[in-house]
C-alpha cells in the first residue's frame, strides 16, 4: 500500500488544484468548494484558524525552542 500511485483526477485539475489531501477531503463539499475554489489564498489566510491547530503549533514551538537551545520547557515558557 505504501507504493500506491497518487493520481490527481481531472475534477481537481480543472479547478487548478495541485494536490488533494485527506484533511481537505473530510471537509463538507460546500465548505471545501468555498475555501479552495471560490476564495483566494489571501482570503483563506484571513479566516479564523482552528484552536487545536494553534495549540499544537504553540506546543511544537516551545518544545523545539527547548531542544534547540538546551533549555527546559519551563525555562522557555518563562522567557
Amino acid at each position: 500500500m505504501a507504493n500506491q500511485l497518487k493520481i490527481i483526477g481531472n475534477c481537481y485539475k480543472n479547478f487548478g488544484l495541485k494536490h488533494t489531501s485527506n484533511s481537505q477531503n473530510t471537509i463538507p463539499e460546500d465548505i471545501r468548494f468555498l475555501k479552495y475554489i471560490v476564495m483566494t489564498e489571501k482570503e483563506r489566510i484571513k479566516l479564523p484558524s482552528n484552536c487545536s491547530f494553534e495549540g499544537g503549533k504553540l506546543v511544537h514551538e516551545i518544545v523545539e525552542s527547548a531542544l534547540c537551545n538546551n533549555k527546559t520547557v519551563d525555562e522557555v515558557i518563562g522567557e
